[in-house]
């Protein structure tokens, strides 16, 4: 259904291709299936960016590629001017997941703390990493607060 919708947008006007992921985005922020949203969101950033000619849906891959994918997609003109805002959500959704996976590293792989369903548990340091590498890659849109707190952050482990 994902890949669905995101070949639906590829002929969106860009405003509308812009608010998709920035509301993709808010998503990720709140929702109890993060991954789902990612993958979401990551389908949409390969498919928009330049250097992602070919429609990449494995979703192992999809996540593995959003460190490359959205800062390439925000590059372009056309879509750094959602850059701010979207980095913006994207640092929420970073320590969100970072502070999930933390948090089920020290519990065990239990955790009724979060508002994230425990199904997503065995993603839960793959979808940290993945986040914090994505975080990396547009450090230069975040305050230098934040900057230093992604310096420090320790990612957890398996």
């Amino acid at each position: 259904m994902l890949v669905e919708v995101a070949a639906s947008l590829l002929t969106a006007e860009g405003r509308i291709k812009r608010q998709w992921l920035l509301d993709a985005f808010e998503i990720s922020c709140i929702s109890e299936y993060p991954s789902t949203a990612l993958r979401f969101i990551g389908l949409l950033s390969s498919r928009w960016c330049m250097y992602m000619p070919l429609l990449t849906i494995e979703p192992t891959t999809v996540l593995s590629d959003l460190p490359v994918t959205l800062p390439s997609l925000l590059s372009d003109s056309s879509w750094s001017i959602i850059a701010g805002p979207l980095v913006d959500k994207l640092w929420v959704c970073t320590m969100r997941i970072c502070t999930w996976a933390e948090r089920l590293s020290i519990a065990g792989g239990s955790s009724t703390l979060d508002q994230i369903d425990a199904s997503e548990a065995g993603l839960s340091i793959f979808l940290a990493h993945v986040m914090h590498e994505t975080c990396l890659s547009l450090k230069q849109f975040l305050p230098f607060e934040k900057q230093l707190k992604l310096a420090t952050l320790v990612v957890a482990r398996v």
